[in-house]
């Protein structure tokens, strides 16, 4: 039991379909989000308060970051 859910876990794989077609799903939701005033706002006021720290950062991520993901990752 122990032994297959470890192996599951340290050895889990994706398929590169399914990671590019998730890739696609994210990018989309970002470019979306950067239509959105308020998310935008959010954004900016959030990189004003918190300038270089990890709270500047999207959760989300952004197009390059999603772009650079690979299966490895």
């Amino acid at each position: 039991g122990v032994d297959l859910l470890s192996d599951v876990l340290l050895n889990a794989t994706m398929p590169e379909k399914a990671i590019a077609r998730e890739k696609e799903i994210q990018i989309a939701a970002i470019q979306q989000e950067n239509e959105q005033l308020t998310a935008v706002a959010r954004n900016i006021l959030r990189q004003a308060l918190f300038p270089q720290h990890p709270y500047a950062l999207r959760g989300t991520g952004s197009v390059e970051s999603i772009k650079g993901l690979t299966q490895r990752d």
